[in-house]
């Protein structure tokens, strides 16, 4: 006879089993982990979405099939040895490995497997963007250890306690200390600051390990192991946790002993050139006074004896007082013009703002003469206002005009004055339709006391562009020329905006 009650009893039993067995597999329907059974033939008994993905299959596709079927290759990975212990020992296993599937792709998975009374549970999940990118950073720190080790840079970090806990290859060169000999000593332990120099980086060290710094520069002297002293520049920076607390400082080392030293040296060549140029000054002063003077006696006696002994001289010594007269005036004019060119850089006023437009002007005034004289035409564009000194661009403007007018070809001079902005810089240009030059003379203009041409020819100093160019490097430009023989000339400069 059935009895009833007991009946009853297994229906509810077997109700909540079935309700129990929906909640868990909804519960691993919906995890963000590959979830599988796979019984003792290695069939699929539960497969949801994320372990199909995992597999690169379809969930329906995957349940009552074979697992070494479904998955080529599978029977030679690590998995499968992970999921054959599990399934012989009766033990929990974990692993993590990179699968290659059949259409070449790779993953890597991380994965759990536990026993159950079907046969294995595996939970798995997909690792690879967390593998890349700790891949990344592997290649990273690889890189940043190969830059660094390969830098002049040493690299010394100090944790909170004042203790070395980083010195790197550069450190040993640098310091002559060796990685074992310094490591997890503290910063007074070795002995390294110069003494001179020891308040202030035990100031700014102060700051950095109380947090009150994240960052500094300091240049100080230190001593190497075998007692020499060296000038380093330490690039130092505080490492702090989520709390801002101290964990580390982190220094970077330079030896600029060498640079110190050739810093010292420049700086002593810079005084001796100072005294140089104190001393052209003077000289400069000189040519100006003492040696002016003579030449206006010599010409003014010769003049003197030329008006005495007008009636008693022959020709020939007449032309020999001439001589002395010419040559006492172009010697006047040399003196003239090294004074002029030496003291474009002497000057110590301050560049102001100049309108060119004035400057030219006044340049026109004074060249008037020359320009009715010679039939000149001149014409010049609107000009900018530039930081300069206003009476050397006066000078450099008369110049390169004068230039145009005095070495005029055939025709009337034409000359063409204008500028144009390039790149934070005005390029002005002079241009003529005289004589030319030849390339090859290009650089030779520029330098003091060379001419092309004989005095009888064109009289002049031959130092005018020696100054034009004296007066652009003055003011941080740059002075060239456009020309071919016969076919005018075209002076260009350079002046920053």
């Amino acid at each position: 006879m059935i009895n009833k009650k007991e009946t009853f009893r297994s229906k509810k039993l077997r109700e909540v089993l079935e309700t129990s067995e929906e909640k868990f597999r909804s519960t691993l329907d919906n995890m963000m982990e590959g979830c599988a059974i796979l019984d003792y033939n290695w069939n699929y008994i539960y497969v949801n979405d994320v372990n199909a993905k995992h597999a690169h299959l379809k969930k329906e596709d995957m349940i009552g099939k074979n697992m070494l079927e479904l998955i080529p290759g599978v029977e030679k990975s690590p998995f499968f040895e992970t999921y054959k212990k599990c399934m012989l020992e009766r033990k929990a296993q974990q692993m993590e490995m990179s699968f290659t599937f059949a259409d070449g792709s790779t993953a890597w998975y991380e994965v759990k497997v536990t026993p159950v009374p079907e046969g294995i549970f595996v939970l798995s999940a997909d690792v690879t963007q967390r593998k890349q990118t700790e891949e990344s950073l592997k290649k990273a720190l690889q890189q940043l250890t190969f830059h660094v080790e390969n830098s002049p840079l040493a690299l010394v970090e100090f944790d909170s306690d004042y203790r070395v806990i980083q010195w790197s290859k550069n450190a040993e060169k640098i310091f002559g200390w060796t990685a074992g000999e310094v490591l997890g000593k503290r910063i007074g332990e070795i002995k390294w600051v110069y003494e001179e120099d020891a308040r202030k980086v035990d100031n700014l060290s102060a700051d950095m390990f109380a947090s009150e710094k994240t960052s500094n520069v300091n240049v100080n002297r230190n001593y190497r192991k075998d007692g020499s002293v060296i000038t380093c520049e330490w690039y130092n920076s505080a490492l702090v946790d989520s709390d801002g607390q101290l964990v580390s400082v982190f220094s970077l080392v330079l030896d600029i002993t060498q640079r110190k030293k050739a810093e010292e040296e420049l700086k002593q060549t810079l005084e001796a050139l100072k005294r140089s140029n104190s001393d052209l000054e003077q000289f400069a002063y000189a040519a100006s006074h003492d040696l002016q003077e003579p030449l206006r006696m010599i010409s003014n006696y010769t003049g003197l004896l030329q008006r005495h002994l007008k009636g008693s001289l022959d020709e020939k010594s007449l032309q020999f007082m001439e001589f002395i007269v010419d040559g006492s005036k172009r010697m006047n004019l040399l003196i003239q013009g090294l004074l002029s060119y030496s003291r474009i850089t002497s000057k110590i006023d301050k560049f102001t703002n100049v309108d060119l437009n004035l400057v030219l002007k006044d340049v026109l005034k004074d060249l008037q003469f020359a320009i009715f004289e010679s039939k000149a035409k001149i014409e010049i564009e609107e000009m900018p206002s530039v930081k300069a000194d206003p009476i050397q661009m006066k000078q450099l403007f008369q110049n390169l005009i004068s230039n145009a007018i005095k070495f005029k070809g055939k025709e009337d001079p034409c000359i063409k004055v204008g500028s144009n902005l390039s790149n934070k810089e005005y390029i002005f240009y002079v241009k003529d339709n005289g004589i030319g030059i030849s390339p090859n003379y290009f650089q030779k203009v520029f330098v003091i006391f060379q001419r092309l041409h004989s005095h009888s020819v064109y009289p002049g100093a031959g130092i005018g562009l020696a100054i034009c160019k004296r007066i652009v490097e003055h003011h941080s430009g740059r002075i060239w020329i456009d020309s071919e023989e016969g076919k005018g000339t075209s002076f260009y400069f350079s002046i920053p905006e």
